[in-house]
Formats: C-alpha cells, structure tokens, sequence
C-alpha cells in the first residue's frame, strides 16, 4: 500500500479542508490514484508534523474528477484530528499562503486492475511505500539498526499480541504496564515511537503523554494511542494531549502496522540526520 501525503502548514485551513470533504477528498498537487486502488492518506498538520492517516479508496467521478474515499469511522477520526489540530497547533502555522490540495489531477492516470480492499487475513508487513527505519533521535542513543519502540499496556495478553506483531516487522520492542513506568524508561533511553494505552495503573495514558509533550527532548516523539476508547470526544482529548495518531481496540493488524511504519517513517524525514558513533569526525 503506497501512501498519500496531505500537508498544511495553519491547522485552521486544514480544518476548514476537512469539513468540507464530507468523507471524499480531492487528490494533494500531482498526485495521482487508480480507480478502486486502496491507499495511506497521510495528514501532517503544523511545522511540528503532528499527523494522522487512513486508508482510502481511489474514485473516478467523472471528468477527470478523482477523489479518495474513506470509510464512516476513519473518517469521524479524521474530522476529531483535525478538530483538536486547531486546538493544539494554532499558534504553529506560519506566515506564508497553504498550498491547497487541488479539485482535479492535471491528467488522469492510466487505469489498472482495482486491487481489492485489504484484509485482516493479508501480510501485516508494509512494502516500498515505508522508508527502512530510522536511527533514533529522541534521546541518548545516538545510533540503532531498528527503530525502538515502548509499548505501554497494562494487560499482559494485549501487550504479547501487540509486542510479537511489532517484532515480526523488525522492529525492536520495550514493554511497560504503567505510565510512571515509561516515564523512568523514557528518562533514560531512546525510542523512536510509544504506543500507549489510555486505561493504566496510576497515571493514565492522557496524562504521560501531556507529561511527554512538556519535555522538550520527547516532545516530537511519535505517540500511538491503542486503546478501548473509541468515541469522538476521546479522539480530540488524545489529541488535544499531543497524540500524533489513534488506533481503537478491537484493531485489524495491516492498519496498526501501517499506521506505526507511517509515524516511523515521517519521523526519519523530518528530523535532523543523526551521526553514527564511529562516524568520521571532520
């Protein structure tokens, strides 16, 4: 699955773009989409790339017209996203126009066999569309082969099933069950991403990760909420928090593993390169 990118800089015209979409958008500048061909749409909002992403379907609709399509309840996530980005980002945006995402492609693609909609049953493992993983940043580490990731889950079932799944992407797994847990693991070690609970001991997953945002050398950290809370006002509270993406239990594993290597990946492009220990000091 390839990805999409919609980038704004003011969190206001980002708004305005989405409540205006009623769940079908129009295709970012010289992007384009095959007829029924599934894709990551992928919303970077803010000089600080706070991002959300869904996946979408391609549709003609005639006269050269191409939109992406999404499903009812990514798209209620991504109207919360985008609700809690003015919120939490309007004092982000910079001076310069939005680039806004044009109404039709400048030609229109060749068309191809529709590939079917993903499945849950199809290989988590996500392809060429997802850079290789980054070396860490956010933290002492200065250099790693995988991108580090902490999970914070409290039941002990959850937290193997989330933990194998990751490992089996090449991804390199750290598990605590508590909030006060990551924040002495976090104070201590780098890792490119979190995957948090909101339900835990003590310290709920809202309150790291408003902790986190509040230190400056985490505050970029991709964070992943994986959790029960499904409704449209826990969606702007995680992100009003300083959550970068949101994923509800019960989950499909092709979409959290895309939605991790898409955090992952846009993390490594946005960041400043990070030298290797034994690199050439000239």
């Amino acid at each position: 699955m390839r990805s999409i990118v919609y980038h704004f800089d003011d969190p206001r015209a980002f708004r305005s773009f989405i409540l205006g979409g009623e769940r079908e958008l129009a295709l970012p500048l010289s992007e384009t989409v095959a007829d029924g061909e599934w894709v990551l749409a992928i919303f970077e909002v803010g000089r600080r790339k706070r991002a959300t992403a869904a996946a979408a379907k391609g549709l003609d609709r005639g006269e050269q017209n191409w939109v992406l399509v999404f499903e009812d309840r990514d798209w209620s996530r991504i109207v919360a996203f985008a609700e809690a980005a003015e919120i939490s980002l309007s004092g982000e945006h910079a001076a310069a126009p939005v680039p806004m995402p044009r109404a039709t492609p400048p030609s229109k693609p060749v068309k191809r066999d529709a590939p079917s909609e993903p499945s849950d049953t199809q290989v988590s493992r996500v392809d060429e569309a997802f850079a290789p993983p980054r070396a860490p940043t956010h933290g002492i580490v200065t250099r790693s082969t995988t991108s580090r990731v902490l999970l914070v889950e409290d039941d002990p079932a959850m937290r193997d099933l989330v933990k194998s799944m990751l490992e089996a992407d090449g991804l390199e797994v750290d598990t605590v069950e508590s909030g006060e847990a990551a924040q002495e693991k976090t104070a201590t070690e780098a890792f490119d991403l979190m995957v948090l609970d909101w339900n835990l001991p003590g310290m709920s997953g809202i309150e790291l990760c408003r902790k986190l945002r509040r230190d400056e050398r985490l505050s970029l950290m991709p964070i992943l909420f994986l959790t029960g809370h499904a409704s449209s006002r826990d969606v702007v509270e995680a992100f009003s928090s300083g959550a970068d993406d949101f994923v509800s239990k019960p989950f499909r594993a092709p979409e959290l593993n895309a939605r991790i290597l898409g955090l992952l990946r846009r993390a490594r492009v946005s960041e400043p390169n990070v030298l290797d220990d034994e690199g050439d000091d000239e």
